[in-house]
């Protein structure tokens, strides 16, 4: 048996956290969904996006406990996205990990979609202009994306497909 994995990304405010939240307290307990934290460092984004990262990561996840659920808010897809937009470097590191999730896991990916905005973007984590954001969603949507903000009816077919991982 894989360790079960959901990857949910997607740009900022695009409704990560609610959408894990949502699925903590509505998935049925007998699954187990457990968060797993290990993209936020102190103050900020811990960046994992280095093939000697990663090789952290592959001799860990394959043996979390395979009774539990896990669930990732942010991964290998906020490095591929920020990377090639923002910094202009590549991102074949996360694109390898990405491939051996994809092997060694059972593992979902949940991306989520926003709107454009029409002003520059901050929070507490990042500084960016719009046109610079707005490149950030549409490479995000290159990977396939959900806006369960603006289509809430979405949510349902998420909740399903994360559900289908759960029962295999």
């Amino acid at each position: 048996m894989k360790t079960k994995i959901i990857f949910v990304d997607g740009p900022d405010d695009s409704g990560k956290t609610t959408l894990i939240e949502t699925l903590k307290s509505t998935l049925p307990n007998r699954y187990r969904l457990t968060e797993l934290k290990f993209n936020k460092g102190l103050n900020g984004l811990l960046r994992i996006n280095t093939e000697e990262q990663f090789e952290i990561l592959k001799s860990v996840l394959p043996h979390l406990c395979k009774e539990n659920i896990y669930i990732v808010d942010r991964c290998y897809l906020s490095n591929i996205v920020y990377d090639q937009v923002l910094r202009n470097e590549s991102a074949e590191p996360s694109y390898h990990f990405r491939d051996w999730c994809k092997e060694n896991l059972d593992s979902i990916e949940i991306i989520l979609d926003r709107p454009y905005i029409k002003e520059d973007f901050q929070d507490n984590l990042i500084n960016i202009n719009q046109n610079e954001f707005n490149q950030i969603i549409d490479a995000y949507r290159d990977f396939g994306s959900y806006d369960i903000i603006n289509q809430p009816e979405l949510y349902n077919t998420v909740y399903n497909e994360v559900e289908e991982l759960c029962k295999s």
